[in-house]
């Protein structure tokens, strides 16, 4: 029984007001309004993941659009720029990546992810594209505002010997609108062994191997033929010797 108040003539059982759970003066939180706006910064923040030995990009809630103040070609550079900006970031994981694993097992390591599916990048070349942009960036060779919008040119220039870079920078190749065809004729300027010295260079080399390989093959022929005369002079010579010891 609860307690009871006294009335006039007869008590009156006094009920206990019942306690309101809801919160005065807070509005009603809506879920997806909040996902729309942190929305944006989950995906400029690169997956935790690595620290688990995976890498893998933050994935977006919502499809990116175009705004309001650009075109089509505007929105599509943007998203290419920023595309090749996060192709660093990748980078720089990898490289803090294998410098955490044994050496010579790094390869190996990216590989199996991949064809497990928990490393979304398309093979271990890529990741070495990647890791070469990066290092470039780490070595300051190439500063991070100059690294070429086309992920093609940004990787070629990154490629390049150290002094071929402060060359290609004395060009003027070194700024984020270089293009790739750029790039490539000052490589070919640089480098000048064209496709058909390295094809004819390749040929020269498989033809020198068959040459070999048949002077081997020759060599292991005469060198069984000796070894059978060999064999037949000393079986010749010790028959010889027992019948000597027969008389």
């Amino acid at each position: 029984m609860g307690p009871k108040a006294q009335g006039k003539d007869h008590p009156v059982e006094a009920k206990p007001k019942p306690k309101s759970t809801a919160k005065r003066g807070l509005p009603p939180i809506n879920v997806e309004a909040i996902k729309q706006q942190v929305a944006p910064l989950v995906a400029s923040v690169p997956s935790q993941q690595v620290l688990h030995g995976d890498i893998t990009p933050p994935r977006a809630s919502e499809p990116v659009k175009i705004l309001d103040d650009e075109n089509f070609e505007q929105a599509i550079n943007r998203l290419m720029e920023e595309s090749r900006e996060r192709a660093v970031l990748v980078g720089d994981l990898l490289l803090e990546w294998k410098e955490q694993t044994p050496h010579g097992q790094f390869m190996t390591l990216i590989e199996e992810r991949i064809s497990a599916g928990a490393l979304r990048i398309n093979s271990y070349q890529m990741a070495n594209r990647l890791m070469v942009m990066a290092q470039a960036v780490r070595d300051r060779l190439i500063p991070s505002e100059a690294m070429p919008r086309e992920a093609e040119a940004a990787y070629l220039l990154s490629s390049l010997k150290p002094d071929e870079i402060k060359q290609a920078e004395s060009a003027g190749l070194v700024h984020r609108e270089v293009r790739t065809a750029d790039v490539k004729a000052f490589r070919a300027s640089i480098r000048p062994r064209n496709i058909q010295s390295v094809l004819a260079t390749k040929s020269a080399i498989r033809a020198r191997l068959r040459r070999l390989q048949t002077e081997r093959k020759r060599e292991e022929s005469r060198h069984a033929m000796v070894m059978k005369a060999l064999a037949d002079e000393e079986a010749r010579l010790r028959a010889e010797l027992g019948e000597a010891a027969a008389e």
